[in-house]
C-alpha cells in the first residue's frame, strides 16, 4: 500500500514536470515574427493618420482595409504557430496590451482633434509617428510578458 502510494506520488510529479517542461518548450517556440508588430504598427499609425487627415468617405474605407488587415495579421500568425491569444483574455499580457489601447485612444483623440479643428498637419503626423513606435515597441513587450506567462502558469 505504502510502496503503491510512493509511485503514484512520483507518477503525478513526473506528470507535472512535463507540463512545465511543455509549457517552457510552448514559450521558446512562441516567438512572434519580426515583421508582426511593425505591419501591426503600420495598420494602426495609417488608421490614426485617416482620423486626423482623411475625409469621412475614405476614413471609411480605411476602417474596412484596417480590419481586413488585422484579420490577415491573426490568420498568418495562427497559420505559423496554430494559435493565437487575444491581448484581452487575461493574464500578464493584459496590462501591456490595455497599455497600448491608451495609447490608441489618445493618439485617435489627438490626432483628430488637431486634423479636424486646426490647419496644423505636422502635429498629426508626429502622433502617427509615437503610434507606430509604441506598437512595435509595447507589442514586443507584450509578446514577452505572454511567454512568461506561458513558462509560469499555475
Amino acid at each position: 500500500m505504502e510502496n503503491e502510494q510512493l509511485e503514484n506520488e512520483q507518477d503525478a510529479r513526473a506528470a507535472l514536470a512535463a507540463v512545465d517542461e511543455a509549457r517552457a518548450s510552448a514559450a521558446g517556440l512562441l516567438v512572434t515574427p519580426w515583421w508582426y508588430h511593425v505591419v501591426l504598427g503600420l495598420l494602426v499609425s495609417g488608421l490614426v493618420a485617416l482620423l486626423g487627415l482623411a475625409s469621412l468617405p475614405v476614413l471609411l474605407v480605411g476602417l474596412v482595409l484596417y480590419f481586413v488587415g488585422l484579420f490577415g495579421l491573426v490568420q498568418a500568425y495562427k497559420k505559423k504557430y496554430g494559435v493565437w491569444k487575444s491581448g484581452l483574455s487575461g493574464g500578464k499580457g493584459t496590462v501591456v496590451a490595455y497599455r497600448l489601447m491608451g495609447v490608441y485612444f489618445a493618439a485617435a483623440a489627438v490626432a483628430a482633434g488637431f486634423g479636424r479643428l486646426t490647419d496644423l498637419v505636422w502635429p498629426v503626423w508626429l502622433v502617427v509617428a509615437v503610434m507606430f513606435g509604441a506598437t512595435v515597441v509595447l507589442g514586443r513587450q507584450y509578446d514577452v510578458a505572454l511567454r512568461d506567462e506561458l513558462r509560469n502558469a499555475p
